[in-house]
């Protein structure tokens, strides 16, 4: 239970109350003050509570609950007198003063959740209601903290969320001051079905617009999220959204792998035309590479969601970019130490967009049949080796190739997955048709 200020002032311990000189010390010093006992920053709160005029008394507590560790600011927040501080904050008329204890609050509420069921309805939703109103304020600082105390609210609970948006905080944030917090309740509007994609999509574009790394990541995971969840009509909204800042997205770097990998993930998902923007994707995935080709191979597994994206992306495009023997061995000599699923995308990129005039290894034939098996690379690993045997009819290790992915292949024929099972059918007659040939 969370005492209120008569208990709290009226305990006898000495550990709880503040003498004459310790009061004194606070109102006309702005020293630092050292975390002893929460009993002693409660006592602080309460003094200014009570008296306005000590308020700048939360800025040394602020700052010493930043100095302080976690532990020790969770327990200070369970104790924290929460009504009563409410009812502090909605008696304050002086906005400096306002923005003083707002801060302070926002920090309180950091390190600790505040449920619906801790306190009175009616005295937090006195509260919450002032939180909105005050969004009318002609104070852009009280504006941001009043955002900030929003944001802090909405992720830990969706109760506060759904009051916010019961509310109206929807209609406030067009005229708000755009940046990190808003686009947090924004994401937990759409994340947990308060909100459709058509109402937030134009927030994500203000994410990446704000050229911020952090705030252009969470746009562009959930401008992805929306392309593969959400109705067509959203699916290409979000991608005109990301075509339109392509730019601004790419102008982030190899450190940025999470982004890029990201994006690129997405145009090889989603199908549409990227004619107008091909060339810009195609020249940076070269950079990337280029910079990749040049580490240890052991090195380049901590970018393999990277390389595995701009794999997909290649094989996707082979046909309308051109894609150079160097890169198509990087991608091989990748799949040899990179984790499966990215070996997976790279070696069938090679198999895509490798030059079928070269003199090939046994070993290529060889890894060709045993990525056959797996059904995300079974189409491309048969139609490299369907393409070497149009140039080589006669070459007997194609043709013992040939022979083995036919053996391989045949148990797709089946397959529940129908792409699968209609490439199997189609390659099985016509290796059979290429073998009886070889056999007259």
């Amino acid at each position: 239970m969370i005492p209120n200020k008569e208990s709290i002032i009226n305990q006898e311990t000495n550990s709880c109350q503040l003498d004459v000189e310790t009061k004194n010390e606070t109102n006309f010093t702005t020293h630092k003050l050292v975390f002893a006992q929460n009993s002693n920053f409660l006592n602080l709160v309460i003094q200014t509570i009570n008296d306005t005029a000590n308020i700048t008394i939360l800025n040394d507590i602020d700052d010493s609950l930043n100095e302080a560790s976690e532990q020790q600011n969770n327990e200070f927040s369970l104790i924290f007198p929460y009504q009563d501080y409410f009812r502090f904050l909605l008696e304050i008329d002086d906005q400096s003063q306002l923005l003083i204890g707002l801060n302070f609050f926002a920090n309180v509420i950091t390190h600790n959740s505040i449920s619906f069921q801790q306190f009175l309805k009616e005295n937090l939703e006195n509260f919450l209601n002032f939180l909105l109103t005050q969004l009318n304020s002609e104070e852009e600082p009280i504006i941001i903290v009043i955002i900030h105390v929003i944001a802090i609210l909405s992720y830990q609970s969706s109760d506060y969320l759904k009051f916010f948006i019961e509310h109206g905080v929807l209609s406030f944030i067009p005229q708000i001051p755009f940046n990190s917090d808003v686009l947090s309740i924004i994401s937990y509007m759409y994340s947990r079905g308060f909100a459709p994609a058509s109402a937030v999509l134009p927030f994500f574009e203000y994410g990446i617009e704000s050229q911020n790394p952090n705030n252009i990541e969470c746009s562009l995971a959930y401008l992805t999220k929306i392309c593969l969840r959400e109705s067509e009509e959203d699916c290409t909204n979000a991608l005109s959204i990301i075509l339109k800042n392509i730019s601004i997205i790419l102008s982030f770097g190899l450190d940025q792998n999470e982004i890029i990998s990201s994006f690129y993930a997405l145009i090889s998902i989603v199908d549409g035309d990227f004619t107008s923007c091909l060339e810009l994707i195609y020249n940076h995935a070269i950079n990337l590479i280029d910079a990749l080709i040049k580490m240890n191979s052991n090195d380049i597994t901590e970018y393999s969601d990277v390389i595995k994206s701009i794999a997909q992306f290649f094989s996707k495009f082979k046909d309308k970019v051109t894609i150079s023997n160097e890169i198509c061995d990087f991608m091989y000599n990748a799949s040899n130490v990179l984790p499966f699923e990215a070996s997976k995308s790279c070696i069938s990129c090679y198999f895509d967009c490798i030059n079928r005039n070269r003199d090939f290894s046994p070993e290529v034939l060889e890894r060709a049949k045993h990525y056959a098996a797996d059904p995300s690379v079974m189409i491309h690993s048969c139609n490299f080796i369907y393409d070497l045997y149009t140039i080589n009819p006669n070459n007997q290790e194609i043709l013992s190739t040939l022979e083995e992915l036919l053996i391989i292949v045949q148990e797709f024929i089946d397959d529940e997955n129908p792409k699968f099972a209609e490439f199997a059918e189609l390659f099985c007659e016509n290796v059979s048709n290429i073998l009886d040939n070889h056999e007259k």
